[in-house]
C-alpha cells in the first residue's frame, strides 16, 4: 500500500459520507493500477459533482472509451465554465492533449481556481512532456515548480 492509499483509507474510515472522499480514494486506487476498484469507489461518492467528474477516468482506464465519452459529456454540458480545469485533467488522462490544452486555456479565461492545484496533479502526467505545457506559462511556468508571478504563472 502507498501512503496515498493509506491516507485515503483513514479518511474513509473517519468520514465515509463526506463529499469527495470516495472520489479521491478512487484516484488512489487508480494510481495503484486498480481501475475496477477505482470505478467502484468513485461510484460510491455521495456527491453527484465528484461522481460526474470522476467516472470518465476509470472508464477510460478500463478501456471503456464509449462509457468514458458519455460520462465526460455530463460535466461539459453542466458546468464547463466552473469545471474547465477538471475537464482538462480528464482529457489529459485520456491522452487527448489538444482537448486538454483547449480546456486549460478556458480555465485561464474563466479564472478557474482549479489551476492553483494543476502543477502537482497526477492526472495531467500524460501532457507534461508536451511542449505546450512549458510554453503556456498562464497554466504552468517553465518546469513543474510552483507558479511564480515573475514568470507569468498563475497568481
Amino acid at each position: 500500500m502507498t501512503c496515498e492509499s493509506d491516507f485515503a483509507g483513514a479518511v474513509l474510515r473517519q468520514s465515509p459520507t463526506r463529499s469527495a472522499v470516495h472520489y479521491y480514494s478512487g484516484l488512489a486506487l487508480l494510481h495503484r493500477g486498480d481501475a475496477q476498484g477505482a470505478l467502484a469507489e468513485i461510484e460510491r461518492d455521495k456527491s453527484e459533482f465528484w461522481r460526474t467528474i470522476g467516472l470518465p477516468v476509470p472508464y477510460q482506464a478500463r478501456g471503456r472509451k464509449a462509457d468514458s465519452d458519455k460520462a465526460l459529456a455530463a460535466p461539459i454540458a453542466k458546468s464547463e465554465k466552473d469545471d474547465s480545469c477538471n475537464i482538462a485533467e480528464i482529457y489529459a488522462f485520456r491522452g487527448e492533449a489538444d482537448n486538454a490544452f483547449d480546456r486549460l486555456g478556458k480555465a485561464v479565461e474563466y479564472g478557474d481556481p482549479g489551476l492553483l492545484g494543476i502543477v502537482p496533479e497526477r492526472l495531467i502526467a500524460n501532457i507534461r512532456s508536451d511542449p505546450r505545457w512549458r510554453i503556456d506559462s498562464r497554466v504552468a511556468p517553465v518546469g513543474d515548480s510552483e507558479p511564480d508571478a515573475a514568470q507569468g504563472g498563475v497568481t
